[in-house]
């Protein structure tokens, strides 16, 4: 809620934590934000107050509860006090692709000044062109001393004039998840005596380049009993050091693919315990414009469809541009010229057209070429008044005017595509090029380099072939820079790619969708269960411990290695109980499935035994209970109770009491199948044992695969 204190806004959020709401270096940021030569609207300016707010009224809530508190907040001391906090303080921001964070995280930045946080360090990719991006961004801060990390010289020899103000003041630094930049900021961050404050460390693309890369490798290394492998450079000084030396501070991982954070071990350095949700505002365009079934069924605009195969002409070096790449050159200048006739202040910044087809340098240069060639036959087309330049640019106006059915006539836009063809550019950015885009034309060519972070203001046109042999949903899913703010854009914008790429892209974004969903009510310090895209890993698998990640596959059969052999009778028989009345009666040799309370399923799964002091499995039922309750509104709540006796001969379970067409059958089934198997142990060698009762679960053909962090509960 908000009280009016002493003419002052305050806040009060979590743990009952005052706010200053109206302070000077937010209301004069947001002013700042408001003005220009492209101010937001007063909508989403409010926006963006009352997010940052919400969101820093978590942070301080947190910083009260589990660093000191009394340091922040509207009537906090801004000073740090002595203490080492006793676990990591490491929260989320989860947004969307090109949603806002960068401007959330300014006015974040802005309302936490106001509120008695002094250091500021925000971590960015190590890539120029971003921090160049992030540090104009952050310009528009009023109050603190803002510095960035790529111009040191500007700063270093500045510290006692920093030392002076940043009590009262703070001090901002933007840098690089860079070795020597890191190392450079942690020395000066002393020198300044910024540990003595509270502190905010943002870290931007959080699951890009701050994980540890060598953490699966340490792990089978000390597995096979050699040394561990030491983390890598960066993660050891974000981390370690950098969060060390800042000794009370909040640490807050900003993404749009959070999967790597999600999946690393309960109570690490990098795992979040907290995390908000940061919606999109008004004409955001995402998934949902581009990708939903609707799209992949026609398709039907923006998505058209090439073949398969073009990748690898390219690839192969062909000398003539494929069908798909001509269709797509073709409708980038039809709709660039309906743009420019009709809203030509937005075309005179500058029309963008987007290849996207492998993260190889030498594919670059051929699809640099094919682009180039291309464009001169149509130019030829068009002065020659014939030909199939031209024939193709009717063709891209018959499909803008599915869009754009009040289009300028077809003369008039090819009399602008002619003149704006003069003044053209191929742009290619990769590691051995980073050319900018002109104010008109440009046809963006690239790979890795334009697949986090950057934007790329009125991209019209994208052509999107990338399909690694092994993919992976957070980098698929930040190859999307057609999502943004582009609502108004829509009717102009096509993605050509193959089929089978949009049938992945629909897949990452139901995923996504799916994950925020659970994280609005999640228990961040219990594991989090994330969905896999078919032939797609969430991340990659060398920043995680192999040791605690478990993965579940649509048609599995999960069983422990040992039954427990040693419970008594009575607990047999309240078991037997339990079973029998779920299934509505009594009991015969193989028995049908019987559909059962969804609830009751997950209560039984908890109360079948199993011999957990020996060996590794699958079954651990705090885990497969969050695997199955991710199942529950997909089946619409159909759960099933398989059960028959069994006859085990060893103590050991190597394989499952399922096989041949029973398993199918359950497998086949429109839910998860909890068997309760019973047993009287009088087969089993080398002595018989009591009656026990001995779980399986058997999870349906049409369930997502799914891969979860197995923290033990001792972490």
């Amino acid at each position: 809620m908000t009280e009016v204190t002493g003419g002052s806004a305050t806040i009060v959020g979590a743990g009952s934590a005052n706010l200053r709401a109206d302070g000077p270096c937010l209301t004069g940021t947001l002013g700042s934000l408001g003005s220009g030569s492209r101010p937001m609207s007063a909508a989403a300016l409010e926006k963006i107050r009352h997010d940052a707010l919400d969101l820093l009224g978590l942070i301080v809530g947190v910083y009260n509860g589990e660093i000191a508190s009394g340091e922040v907040g509207a009537d906090g001391s801004a000073k740090a006090g002595t203490t080492i906090p006793a676990k990591p303080c490491t929260g989320l921001l989860y947004g969307r692709i090109q949603s806002g964070k960068t401007v959330a995280m300014i006015a974040l930045v802005a309302a936490a000044i106001d509120n008695g946080f002094r250091a500021i360090v925000v971590l960015t990719s190590d890539n120029v062109k971003l921090v160049s991006q992030t540090t104009e961004r952050f310009a528009a801060l009023e109050g603190p001393i803002a510095h960035d990390a790529l111009n040191p010289n500007s700063w270093a020899g500045d510290h006692k004039h920093i030392s002076k103000h940043l009590a009262k003041s703070g001090v901002v630094f933007v840098c690089s998840k860079n070795k020597t930049r890191l190392d450079d900021l942690i020395a000066f961050l002393v020198k300044i005596g910024a540990p003595e404050y509270p502190a905010l460390i943002l870290d931007d693309e959080a699951d890009q380049a701050s994980l540890d890369t060598n953490l699966a490798k340490s792990s089978r290394a000390q597995e096979k009993g050699r040394p561990a492998i030491d983390p890598t450079a960066i993660y050891t000084r974000v981390a370690d050091e950098l969060r060390s030396t800042l000794r009370h501070h909040v640490f807050l991982q900003v993404t749009a693919t959070p999967y790597a954070l999600l999946l690393q071990s309960v109570g690490t350095q990098l795992r979040p315990s907290f995390t908000r949700l940061l919606e999109p505002g008004v004409g955001y365009t995402g998934g949902e414009a581009f990708f939903e079934a609707e799209h992949i069924e026609g398709p039907t605009p923006p998505l058209v469809f090439v073949p398969a195969d073009e990748s690898a002409a390219i690839l192969g070096g062909t000398n003539d541009a494929p069908d798909g790449l001509r269709r797509a050159i073709a409708f980038f200048l039809v709709a660039a010229g309906a743009q420019s006739l009709h809203d030509p202040e937005t075309a005179r910044a500058g029309q963008n057209f987007l290849c996207h087809t492998s993260q190889l340098r030498k594919q670059h240069s051929n699809l640099e070429a094919l682009v180039r060639g291309y464009i001169d036959r149509v130019s030829d087309s068009l002065d020659a008044g014939a030909g199939e330049g031209l024939d193709r640019l009717h063709l891209a106006y018959d499909e803008l005017q599915r869009t754009m059915p009040l289009a300028p006539p077809i003369d008039a836009i090819l009399g602008r595509v002619r003149r704006s063809l003069v003044n053209r550019k191929v742009v290619v950015v990769n590691a051995e090029a980073d050319a900018e885009p002109g104010r008109g034309l440009n046809f963006i060519v690239g790979g890795n380099i334009l697949g986090r972070g950057v934007t790329i203001e009125n991209l019209l046109v994208t052509y999107y072939l990338r399909e690694p042999k092994i993919g992976q949903m957070d980098t698929m899913l930040q190859h999307a820079r057609m999502y943004g703010y582009r609502a108004n854009l829509m009717h102009l914008t096509r993605v050509f790619l193959p089929e089978q790429l949009a049938v992945r892209f629909h897949e990452i974004h139901g995923i996504e969708l799916r994950l925020r969903r659970q994280l609005v009510s999640a228990d961040l310090e219990k594991q989090i269960v994330i969905e896999k895209a078919m032939n797609l890993n969430p991340t990659r698998r060398t920043v995680l411990d192999p040791h605690y990640i478990d993965a579940f596959e649509a048609g599995e059969q999960v069983f422990p290695r040992y039954p427990d052999l040693g419970r008594s009778r009575a607990d047999y028989e309240r078991i037997n109980a339990v079973v029998q009345r779920l299934v509505g009666g009594s009991f015969s040799n193989h028995e049908q499935a019987k559909l059962v309370d969804y609830d009751e399923m997950l209560s039984l799964l908890d109360e079948l035994p199993y011999d957990a002091k020996e060996g590794s499995s699958s079954w651990v039922p705090g885990v497969l209970q969050r695997v199955l309750e991710r199942q529950r509104e997909r089946c619409g709540g159909r759960a099933y109770l398989y059960t028959r006796r069994m006859k085990r001969r060893k103590r050991v379970f190597a394989t499952g009491a399922l096989s041949g067409t029973e398993l199918e059958k359950l497998r086949g089934l429109d839910g998860p199948v909890l068997c309760a198997f019973r047993d009287d142990g009088t087969s089993m060698a080398p002595d018989p044992t009591t009656e026990f009762w001995y779980p399986t679960l058997v999870l349906d053909r049409g369930m997502p695969s799914l891969i979860i962090n197995v923290t033990p509960d001792e972490h």
